[in-house]
């Protein structure tokens, strides 16, 4: 059999038994459906960013399946109470006694349907999440295009890149589909892409929940303090290579970030001496994970912005001397999944850590500024060409392990 649409009730004909999970095994399956009644329609909806369909199989799609099933299933049959819905719940629920690959599964609730295309969704890698997985399903049939346009968090990834042919109709469109469910935001465009993306997401801002963004550090200079109640992670990655001395005296680059109060993980790169991080970070009440790459110069400014992060348990610190080369970003696709930390070269684990010195000389007294972090138990510390004496800026009574890995490894 070549792909089917198996939502769409035109297409199998109706059965007297039917069984959920042996219908789901092949539920995610999507191919170009020449057989589907709807297909020639389905081709041509005029969607911002759609692409071909692909022959291949979602992301985890049986285990996603599998969850939305269990979840969603005694949530849905609370709601449906009538005698026909409850003949309807027998006779979609009970198991088959015949072992058929493919039952009617235009038998399965919408609402089962739904949450299946956000498990799927929420598992997949997020460039699949941002667009394919959305206009794929889309674009199989008349039934899956009404749930898929009726599913918010299928249209809450916005990607836009170098890819984006329109990014005004891509906004406009993920923004109204996407009703209002939390946003995942990933821009890496040119700088006057993302200034009028990120305009026009300010009013958005209160759905933030992940941001990845790259841009000149005077974009993020020049926009507002939005405020962000529901913002967990920030990627920032400045590209500072044209910054001046002259935009020093601006407003610092974190300054955005100021009102995110669930803020817990941030990481924020760039390769000038001239990007500040300004005062302490708004959220030291919440943050317990960050990613800082710091020249020898800001240093002493990084850690003054650090100061008094009383939540902050992890922090990993990419060092290199002014003339060193810029570390490579890690890749965009793995920035919105939770971070996994590489495997070190030598850790070092030090019982009863305070502070100590990364060089060979003796320990000094921390020097002023000194990031007071109360709750730090784990740092991570990558070199280029010079070793900085960075434990003597952290006042860290619970620091318990220090690994120090070579900085190529972040390739």
């Amino acid at each position: 059999m070549s792909g089917a649409c198996i939502l769409c009730p035109s297409f199998f004909p109706p059965s007297s038994q039917s069984d959920v999970e042996n219908a789901s095994n092949m539920a995610l399956l999507v191919r170009p459906l020449d057989e589907c009644p709807d297909y020639a329609t389905a081709c041509q909806l005029d969607l911002p960013g759609n692409r071909p369909l692909e022959e291949t199989p979602f992301w985890n799609a049986q285990s996603a399946v599998q969850q939305a099933i269990c979840t969603s299933v005694p949530f849905i049959k609370q709601r449906r109470t009538s005698p026909q819905h409850l003949h309807h719940d027998d006779s979609t629920l009970s198991a088959s006694t015949n072992s058929s690959l493919i039952d009617p599964a235009r038998r399965l609730y919408p609402e089962l349907v739904s949450e299946i295309f956000a498990h799927v969704h929420a598992l997949a890698p997020v460039l699949r999440r941002s667009d394919q997985i959305s206009h794929t399903v889309a674009c199989v049939c008349s039934t899956w295009r009404t749930i898929a346009l009726s599913t918010p968090s299928l249209w809450s990834t916005i990607a836009v890149g170098s890819w984006t042919a329109d990014p005004d109709a891509y906004l406009s469109h993920r923004i109204a589909l996407s009703g209002s469910a939390p946003l995942d935001i990933w821009i890496i465009a040119t700088d006057q892409v993302l200034h009028w993306c990120l305009w026009r997401l300010l009013r958005q801002a209160s759905r933030w929940r992940r941001v990845v963004l790259r841009g000149h550090d005077s974009v993020f200079r020049m926009f507002p303090v939005p405020q962000l109640p529901i913002l967990e992670a920030a990627f920032i990655d400045i590209d500072s290579s044209a910054v001046q001395a002259a935009e020093a005296e601006a407003v610092p680059t974190l300054t955005f970030l100021d009102n995110a109060p669930n803020l817990r993980t941030v990481s924020f790169g760039y390769s000038s001496p001239y990007v500040t991080y300004g005062a302490p970070l708004a959220c030291q009440s919440t943050l317990t994970a960050a990613t800082f790459i710091v020249l020898e110069k800001t240093l002493e400014d990084m850690m003054y912005a650090l100061d008094n992060l009383r939540a902050l348990e992890q922090l990993e610190l990419r060092l290199r001397a002014r003339g060193g080369a810029a570390t490579p970003a890690p890749p965009i696709h793995s920035l919105l999944a939770p971070p996994a930390p590489a495997p070190p070269l030598a850790p070092a684990t030090l019982p009863g850590l305070v502070t100590a010195s990364s060089t060979t000389e003796t320990t000094r007294q921390p020097p002023s500024p000194a990031a007071i972090l109360p709750a730090l138990t784990c740092i991570v510390l990558s070199f280029d060409d010079q070793v900085f004496p960075v434990l003597d800026y952290i006042i860290a009574p619970n620091l318990r392990t220090v690994i120090i890995r070579d900085a190529g490894q972040m390739q």
